[in-house]
Parts: C-alpha cells; structure tokens; sequence
C-alpha cells in the first residue's frame, strides 16, 4: 500500500494520540448495527485491550480525512456481529467481533475487506447516524457505503479490491439495508471520488485572517491556499495574493517559502487538529533554514 506524502504524515503525528480504553456500560446490552447487511442485537461478551494494529487501522482511515482518530474500539466474542458503530454517553465506539480483530491484527495492508467494515461503521459516527435512535436505514447505508469506498480508494485499495470487500452483502434489500448491487454502486462513487482527488494532484486548504484596513480596523478574510505540484498559491477574495514554494511537510505541518519578495518570507500552515480551517504563521528568513521563532499569520487569534 502506497499512502501520499501528506496522508504517510498525518498518520505519523496521528499515531501518537492515545485511544482510550473501552469500557462496558448497561448501554451495551442491546445495539442495532450492521451484520453483512441485516440488523441484530447482539450482547458483549467483555471488552478487551486492543494491539497497536489495530488502533494503526483506525489512524490510518481517520488520518484519510484529516480527522483525529477520537474512537473507542471494542472486541466482542459472537459469531453473529460483524460491526457496528454506537455512542455511550459522549464515547464513539466501533464494536467488532474476534474474527475481524484477528484479520486486523495479523496485515493490516491487503486486508481490504476488515478496512471496508471499520470505514463503515465509522463512516455511520461522521455522518451523524449514530447521533439517535433511528438505526440502519437504506440511506444511512448507502452513506457509509460511500464514505467506506472514499476510504479504500484514498489506502490505496484497486476499484477490482473494493468490490471484492463488498461481495459478501445480500442482493435483496430489506427496510434496514439496501440491495448490494446498490451498495456496491455506492461503494464505487466513493472510490471513484477519492481517485479523482488523486489524479487531480490538487490541494486545498482554508485559514481565517484579518487584514488591516487604511481606517486602522481589520476585515476577516477567508483565504485559500491551492497547491499544484508542490506550488502553492494564496487567494483572497477569489483573486491571486501570493506564491509560494513547498519546501517540506513535518507532523502535520507544511513550510513554504516565498523568495520574490524583498526580504525572503517563510509561512508555517498547520492542519491537524484544526477542525475545517488550518492556522498559519510566518517569519522571514533565507531559503535554506526555517525560522526558529513564528508570528501568528492572523493578527486578531480568533479561536
């Protein structure tokens, strides 16, 4: 598996955040989840410490979406459960059987398939379905349906692996689950959205600022940065502000560097942990070294 250079560097910075241990609640005693594509109830059998593999399979699918991977995971000994994804109280878990934490556990790389059903159920915590009592819906599953196949296409996963990971759902729907045919359609959007991205080689990040005006007050601003091939360009207001030149990635941070200007300017733009928008800073310097010491791009810190 060949991870990009910003997703290979936000699983490294990712990696060090802990996941808690998971704990049983009387919450637990009856869950609606997915189980190869029909509804169940299932009852724990105790929860377990989780190796480091499998947290790696989380990191690595939050990592895809720039998220932090703020989930509780949870081994359970029935046959019947492949997966599901549940809050207690404010804790998002994804509760998985042995089979599948010993798949996780044993190559995380061309499991395709125990990557599909995590992506899943996570995808189930991102789009707000875990939030009520509704349970599975054929929508809600083709949501995560989608959001799965984004996954696997952004891990590197073929469009041939994608749909064998998916294989295995029935082909006749009920009111809970779609028909698979359905869901593979839905499983190859995704895929094909995140190949897409690939392709494009194009990067897009958002930050806030302000920008002081002739009256002494400031203006907030959103600000784009595009990055094609490692040139990035900053746009305000729709129109061109400043070019910069990558000059390297490190725990979620991108340095550039702009030499056409008087004095040489380096700008810092940090992403992880950043929600939708990132956070810039910036320095002058030479274009060798970084600074050592940055200036909040932003001079108002609205967070």
């Amino acid at each position: 598996m060949n991870l990009d250079r910003r997703t290979t560097l936000q699983v490294v910075a990712l990696l060090v955040l802990a996941v808690p241990h998971p704990r049983l609640s009387a919450a637990d005693k009856a869950v609606n989840g997915c189980n190869g594509g029909r509804s169940f109830s299932a009852e724990p059998s105790g929860a377990k410490g989780i190796p480091g593999e499998n947290l790696d399979a989380i990191v690595k699918i939050c990592a895809a979406v720039a998220l932090p991977p703020n989930f509780r995971l949870q081994v359970i000994n029935n046959k019947d459960v492949i997966a599901y994804a549940k809050i207690d109280n404010t804790d998002r878990y994804i509760v998985y059987n042995s089979n599948l934490h010993r798949e996780l556990s044993d190559n995380f790389t061309t499991r395709w398939r125990s990557i599909s059903v995590l992506a899943h159920e996570i995808g189930h915590h991102l789009c707000g379905h875990s939030l009520d009592s509704t349970g599975s819906r054929p929508t809600r599953e083709l949501e995560a349906d989608h959001f799965a196949g984004f996954i696997l296409g952004s891990l590197g996963a073929s469009e041939e692996d994608s749909l064998a990971a998916y294989s295995g759902h029935p082909q006749s729907g009920d009111a809970t689950h779609p028909p698979g045919g359905e869901r593979s359609s839905a499983l190859t959007a995704g895929w094909k959205k995140a190949n897409e991205k690939i392709r494009s080689n194009i990067e897009r990040i958002n930050l806030v600022t302000h920008n002081k005006q002739s009256d002494g007050t400031y203006a907030r601003v959103v600000v784009e940065f595009v990055n094609a091939g490692g040139k990035w360009t900053e746009y305000q207001h729709g129109r061109k502000f400043a070019a910069f030149e990558e000059k390297f990635r490190r725990n979620g941070e991108i340095f550039l560097f702009d030499g056409s200007r008087s004095i040489p300017m380096w700008l810092r733009i940090e992403t992880l942990g950043r929600g939708q928008f990132a956070e810039g800073s910036w320095n002058q310097g030479g274009s060798s070294t970084p600074p050592t010491a940055w200036i909040p791009l932003d001079p108002i810190r609205w967070r």
